[in-house]
């Protein structure tokens, strides 16, 4: 209870500021000053008769007046304008702040209110002010901190104090450029996951009452980088805030830029369907909601701003909740090239697709791989007329993708087939990466499948796997569950790819049985006969390759090789005839020893291993299959 002394002079004050009239604030100090002496003479006050109540209301009446009268130049004014705050709400801001700057002490919300509006009813608004659904706290301008079994302690936000403590407004959010607005959104990307651990630990452990100071951190941070974007205009993220965009939409957006950035690890499960919907929701109820904002018809992945890259979503069709909650998504690159994001730039390499160099015409192929070319070539070219025109899309609601299997010996032109239909094709080819796609981390692997049939998808590129076999293995020869689950995803994947994909293998029974019924084209490579060896020498020998006279296409070819152990015999040869003397030229003593060195050093169940014989009957040797003759 103040002194009685006290009391006179504190009336004596607010007289003397209230004969000064009405009039615009001078600066935030003066603002601030007379907005503590309303606070100290109503708490001293509050028990006196009602003149000197009925005073203060008048005082507290022309406070606000001259707050609306301060239109430039005064920080705090700006800001009570910016964020619509009503006269209550602008007293309780101005109470926390008192009590920041150590300028005013209130023990508690009963003090605060009593130093605050005069009657019952603005007492009743100030305390909704404080709730959490209030505009003071949804705006971030007041806090709300958790003081254990003491309850709730609310404080005034960084916003509200830098509005007073900061020289310049502009000065506090002033950026050098995009990169580092870019760095500013971690703030908000921290938050976001925080307030999902919170909706995670509250699903799990009914540990609700840690979400809502979560979401108020997410408020804030959320307005102070707003804040900042809106001031540049003219840099890319400021096309998120054209895009008008949800707060739950543009959150999912800032989660997925983080994960460009490196904020967290790219295959970390926040980046699913289940991680963004926690992250970007304020109330377990709402994830569902949140959840569907990621669906095929969604606008999001509509607009073209995110894709899913894994899990078990492959199409708009098959997206219902369960599928969405175990996909993984991330920006397109439409995306991050509006939004001025670098692409990928923690992401280690992955498989990329790269322009095919072999051609069709470079090939020596014998007619049933010829022909299953063509047919090949046929589909990918007329699929509309195919599957529109001849109604055949109508009868089959998946599967409009073609999968080929080449199956035969090493050398053969399996690989070469591949890229050379890719290049007929006109486009890309993606040569899965087994060293990227296998992860110690279960499901993982699955992911990485997921994620590079999507990217072929959209690159419209040819996906081939290469000894096919290391992935495609039989389930039954499983030794632990997952190895049947990434088949599993691999099994599923493929017979919903659209495009052409193509799987190579020397081990066609060690295939899982089930991948039988979705290859539509099944091609089987032999060993080159003689007739079809000459035209690979040719083709595979440049042109400009200094040859002597003395070397024989004819004998070269009647050696038993196939269109691999050629290209091994022609650079061995080159390097023979370069050890001699780099004019060259190769001669046929030097194709001779290459044969030797090829057909002597083979290991297969069908060769010897001679060693050590004549090279004058090398050719020979080589023509017998490399098999000693029993004389």
């Amino acid at each position: 209870m103040p002194k009685e002394t006290d009391v006179e002079e504190l009336i004596g004050r607010a007289r003397r500021l209230m004969a000064a009239g009405v009039k615009p604030f001078r600066s935030d100090a003066d603002l601030i000053e007379f907005a503590r002496t309303v606070a100290e003479t109503r708490a001293a006050v509050a028990t006196c008769a009602a003149g000197p109540r009925r005073m203060v209301a008048l005082m507290a009446a022309r406070m606000h007046d001259r707050i609306d009268l301060s239109l430039r130049g005064l920080r705090l004014a700006e800001l009570f304008r910016r964020h619509r705050l009503s006269r209550i709400e602008r007293e309780v801001a101005l109470l926390m702040a008192l009590r920041e700057l150590g300028l005013a002490e209130f023990g508690g919300n009963p003090e605060l209110l009593a130093a605050s509006a005069g009657g019952a009813a603005d007492r009743l608004r100030m305390a909704r002010a404080l709730r959490p659904e209030g505009r003071l706290i949804r705006k971030g301008l007041i806090e709300i901190e958790i003081c254990g079994p003491f309850g709730e302690h609310p404080k005034a936000a960084s916003e509200l104090i830098g509005a007073l403590t900061s020289r310049r407004d502009a000065g506090a959010c002033a950026v050098r450029g995009q990169d580092e607005l870019l760095d500013r959104s971690h703030a908000l990307f921290d938050a976001l996951r925080e307030r999902g651990s919170a909706i995670g630990m509250a699903r799990d452990f009914a540990r609700r009452a840690e979400i809502e100071p979560c979401n108020r951190r997410v408020r804030r941070d959320a307005a102070a980088f707003w804040r900042i974007v809106e001031r540049y205009p003219r840099w890319p993220l400021h096309q998120m805030r054209r895009a008008r965009l949800s707060d739950s939409e543009a959150q999912i957006v800032i989660l997925l830029i983080g994960k460009e950035l490196g904020f967290s690890d790219p295959g970390d499960d926040l980046f699913t369907g289940e991680g963004l919907a926690q992250c970007a929701s304020e109330s377990i109820p709402q994830i569902r909601h949140t959840l569907k904002l990621l669906g095929g018809r969604s606008r999001l992945r509509a607009e073209g701003l995110v894709r899913a890259c894994g899990g078990r979503a492959g199409g708009p069709a098959i997206e219902d909740e369960a599928a969405l909650r175990s996909c993984e998504f991330e920006l397109t690159p439409e995306a991050l090239k509006r939004f001025g994001v670098p692409s990928r730039r923690s992401r280690p390499t992955r498989n990329r697709p790269h322009r095919p160099l072999a051609r069709l015409d470079d090939l020596a192929l014998g007619d049933a791989a010829r022909r299953a070319i063509r047919m090949a070539l046929a589909q990918m070219a007329n699929r509309e007329l195919l599957f529109d025109g001849w109604g055949l899309g109508a009868k089959f609601g998946y599967g409009r993708g073609l999968t080929m299997l080449f199956a035969g010996p090493p050398g053969v032109g399996k690989t070469a087939t591949a890229e050379a239909i890719a290049h007929e094709l006109g486009r890309p080819i993606i040569t899965a990466n087994y060293a990227e796609l296998q992860s110690c981390w279960v499901g993982e692997t699955e992911k990485n499948i997921a994620r590079i049939f999507s990217e072929a998808a959209e690159a419209n590129a040819v996906l081939f796997f290469d000894e096919a076999d290391a992935m495609f293995h039989s389930r039954e020869a499983a030794t632990q569950p997952w190895e049947a689950r990434e088949v599993n995803v691999l099994l599923e994947r493929i017979e919903k790819f659209d495009g052409l994909c193509v799987l190579a293998t020397n081990r066609k029974l060690a295939l899982d049985p089930a991948l039988e019924r979705r290859i539509a084209i099944k091609v089987e490579f032999e060993r080159p006969t003689a007739a079809m060896r000459k035209p690979i020498w040719k083709k595979l020998l440049p042109k400009r390759i200094p040859l002597a006279r003395d070397v024989d296409l004819d004998r070269l070819a009647a050696a038993a090789l196939s269109g691999g152990e050629i290209k091994n015999v022609i650079w061995n040869a080159a390097r023979l005839a370069l050890a001699r003397t780099p004019a060259g030229p190769l001669t046929a003593v030097d194709f001779e020893e290459a044969l030797a060195m090829e057909t002597g050093a083979r290991w297969s169940g069908k060769t010897a291993r001679p060693i050590g014989f004549d090279r004058g009957r090398a050719i020979e040797l080589a023509a017998d299959g490399g098999r000693r003759r029993r004389r």
